[in-house]
């Protein structure tokens, strides 16, 4: 089965394949440092909770108010979390997509920077969520 004419032109393009691959890897180096941010964004939420439970709240996850008051400021963010949701989705059908078409290695897409399996994908992998 042949594959249209567009395809053979992105995919036997070795300097189209080569900048797909930049973009892809930089897009999941991104995205590997913003796993990090959330596992230390969780992981202080974590604190505050356990603090909570420790200074006798009611309810502990509201201890993270008391903390921090800068906290009531967050759901004025709330309109924007859309849009890096999404963009953290594009970014990856896009590197499934490149993966599909054989310009991105698969191993790419599951292992870190160097070559190990990365830390966060082994987190989020085994965690409940």
């Amino acid at each position: 089965m042949s594959q249209p004419l567009a395809n053979q032109l992105v995919i036997g393009d070795p300097s189209i394949q080569r900048a797909i691959r930049w973009i892809a890897r930089q897009s999941l180096f991104t995205i590997y440092v913003l796993s990090w941010g959330v596992t230390a964004a969780a992981a202080c939420y974590g604190a505050t909770i356990i603090f909570g439970f420790a200074a006798g709240y009611a309810l502990p996850p509201a201890a993270l108010f008391a903390l921090l008051p800068a906290a009531h400021r967050v759901p004025d963010l709330e309109p924007f979390l859309p849009w890096p949701l999404l963009g953290v989705a594009a970014i990856g059908a896009l590197c499934g997509w490149a993966a599909a078409a054989g310009i991105l290695p698969v191993a790419d897409l599951a292992l870190g920077a160097n070559g190990s399996s990365s830390v966060p994908t082994r987190l989020w992998a085994n965690s409940p969520f």
